[in-house]
């Protein structure tokens, strides 16, 4: 037993033997790879491998013509001017001193090889042709004409207040240009006005132009009494741009009696186009403005509304329904009023103008009736008129039971009514009261 113990130990020995005999072979291959073999000096520039190691106190530099490392051995017989204007020195080792003369590039050499890569095409692009200057030049414009544009620019920048007072003058040089020709003045007018009506959109133009430049009295006035209606039609859309939702210009606008005009041209004018622009005008001027809907009101602009719908004519039809939405905006306002919706002054003044006791007694009811009565079959008027009967239901209700129950020639309209026409009045009425008490309930929620 104890012999087999020693052959088996043995065999151990010698198996361990082997292995470390295999692995030193290994080392002793792999330490000297041929990329690491040791560099042979001499006093001529000689290229280096990639990671080669070279002895201490050699020359080393890099070829800027071919991008190689380069080493020789030190020469002691060089003179330090030249060695310090030949060389760039590159020093891999740490041992080996840095000097100021390695640091420095020989220029013939840097001449050489700029001149070698120009050559070659790589400083093309730097010297561009004249052509391709041009080129570019055209392109772009040089600082000195961006200066010169941008100095225009600030020169042309004006203030709107500084565009009205401009457009202003202009006006009046046209107007008091005898020697013009009437039909380009007729224009030029025209184009100046719609030009006034769109900078006075915005609130503080508006004001400037009304208030500050009298642009009513020195504008608006002379156009309206223009012959032409184009010009007319223009200087009331002028005016109905300056005060719609501008409570200041409306309250200059009723002082200097602007409502008086409108109602004027509304009623007087030949024209259709200006009275229906004189209407959309004086919807500006005194919606929102109970002070403004009580010199309407004591003007006579009920009467003058009310002598709108002696027409039947369809070219009126659009006015006549304008004049209604007038009305019942003027209702809602005053009902708005009745029910807390403004401050306690505005709402005073609502309250005082009795609005729906003036329909009443000036023949609102009977109008809207007759209106009806000639458009049953127009969804659009049956829909305005009921509308407004609805708002009017307590004021009017006199009317219409005479209306229904009397011997007239409404009431007997009303009898013989088509059947379909009836039955979409009485849908369209139907429909809006059930849509009125809708908003109530939500009002009071």
């Amino acid at each position: 037993m104890e012999h087999y113990r020693s052959v088996i130990l043995l065999l151990l020995l010698c198996l361990a033997g082997v292995i470390l005999k295999c692995v030193q072979g290994d080392r002793k291959e792999e330490k000297k790879p041929e990329d690491e073999e040791v560099f042979s000096p001499t006093s001529e520039w000689k290229p280096l491998k990639k990671d080669q190691a070279i002895p201490r106190g050699l020359h080393v530099r890099v070829n800027l013509a071919t991008g190689e490392r380069e080493a020789k051995l030190l020469d002691t017989n060089e003179e330090e001017e030249d060695d310090s204007n030949k060389r760039l020195s590159l020093l891999p080792d740490e041992s080996v001193e840095e000097t100021e003369e390695r640091s420095q590039v020989d220029m013939t050499e840097l001449k050489r090889v700029m001149q070698k890569m120009m050559e070659e095409g790589v400083g093309e692009a730097v010297s561009p042709s004249q052509e391709e200057i041009d080129k570019v030049k055209s392109k772009f414009r040089s600082y000195a004409e961006l200066k010169k544009e941008l100095k225009k620019m600030e020169a042309d920048v004006k203030t709107d207040t500084e565009v009205l007072q401009e457009t202003l003058t202009e006006y009046h040089e046209l107007v008091e240009d005898t020697a013009r020709d009437e039909t380009k003045k007729k224009e030029e007018e025209e184009q100046i006005l719609t030009f006034l009506e769109y900078l006075v959109h915005q609130i503080d133009n508006a004001q400037d132009f009304i208030i500050k430049m009298n642009g009513y009295k020195t504008v608006i006035l002379p156009s309206l009494n223009s012959t032409h209606s184009t010009v007319r039609n223009e200087a009331l859309r002028l005016l109905a741009s300056a005060a719609q939702n501008n409570p200041v210009v409306q309250k200059a606008l009723v002082q200097d009696g602007a409502v008086s005009i409108l109602l004027r041209s509304l009623s007087a004018d030949s024209s259709s186009s200006v009275k229906t622009s004189a209407l959309y005008a004086l919807s500006c001027l005194i919606r929102g403005f109970p002070a403004g809907q009580r010199v309407f009101l004591d003007k006579g602009g009920l009467s003058i509304l009310i002598k709108q719908f002696q027409s039947d004519a369809s070219e009126h039809l659009k006015r006549q329904l304008k004049a209604v939405t007038l009305i019942r905006d003027l209702l809602e306002e005053g009902r708005e009023a009745a029910e807390g919706g403004y401050e306690k002054i505005k709402g005073m003044e609502y309250s005082s103008m009795s609005l729906t006791l003036r329909l009443e007694e000036e023949g609102w009811c009977e109008a809207l009736l007759k209106l009806l009565m000639r458009h049953p079959q127009d969804d659009e008027v049956v829909e305005e008129i009921t509308r407004e009967m609805l708002l009017l239901a307590k004021s009017c209700s006199k009317v219409y039971r005479e209306l229904a129950t009397g011997a007239s020639e409404t009431a007997a309209w009303f009898r013989n009514l088509d059947t379909a026409d009836n039955l979409r009045i009485h849908s369209t009425l139907e429909k809006l009261k059930e849509k009125t008490a809708k908003e109530k309930d939500e009002l009071r929620k």
